[in-house]
């Protein structure tokens, strides 16, 4: 079948979803959302490929803020940025990006105001604490944690792997900040901090 519409099944799991939207040969292909029964799972809206979600980076920094207890929403023009600069986020090439880098960012400042951000990408030093690697949705990602030398945080998603970077290493990050949230921590704590959609982690 093909056209629009909406269809709900569950996975090997078990765990029931639904989705909406264009279909072709009887699989999700084009524009549909995806919302799982569960919430350990992220809301999939956005491009859809013979079945395989495969969102653009816009898409996909979306679709990493919609898990439970770790939801995050993005500014407005952190969003026309994405969609602006998608190629810079998908090769991790900082020669791309023509704009400034602003060396100076302060976390507080963000915290305080992040309406004036979101137009231009920043640098961040600091430690990892976290950091995973995995092959999803077409493409190959990053997520890790990041404490500055103030103790702020940083939840930080990146297309691509950051290679020789490990827990505990002292890193430069260059990143769009996306939102001021709460993340829930492994031991049950809400965190304050900073979702980043990052370009660059580079060991120092």
């Amino acid at each position: 079948a093909s056209g629009s519409g909406v269809f709900t099944t569950q996975n090997d799991e078990n765990i029931t979803y639904t989705h909406e939207g264009k279909w072709k040969n009887g699989l999700p292909h084009g524009y549909g959302c995806r919302k799982w029964d569960s919430p350990d799972f992220y809301v999939q809206e956005g491009n859809f490929v013979e079945g395989n979600y495969v969102p653009t980076p816009l898409e996909f920094f979306v679709a990493r803020g919609t898990r439970k207890n770790n939801d995050y929403t993005i500014i407005d023009k952190a969003k026309v940025f994405l969609k602006n600069n998608s190629d810079l986020f998908l090769t991790n090439d900082l020669s791309l990006y023509k704009g400034d880098l602003d060396r100076n960012f302060q976390y507080k400042a963000f915290a305080k105001n992040q309406s004036q951000y979101g137009d231009k990408l920043v640098v961040v030093y600091g430690t990892v604490i976290q950091i995973m690697e995995s092959n999803s949705w077409g493409d190959e990602h990053t997520f890790c944690i990041i404490v500055d030398g103030y103790r702020n945080y940083y939840y930080v998603n990146m297309y691509g792997f950051a290679d020789n970077v490990y827990e505990g290493n002292w890193v430069a990050m260059t990143a769009l900040p996306l939102d001021y949230f709460t993340y829930e921590s492994v031991s049950g704590n809400d965190v304050w901090a900073i979702a980043c959609a990052a370009v660059s982690i580079k060991r120092q």
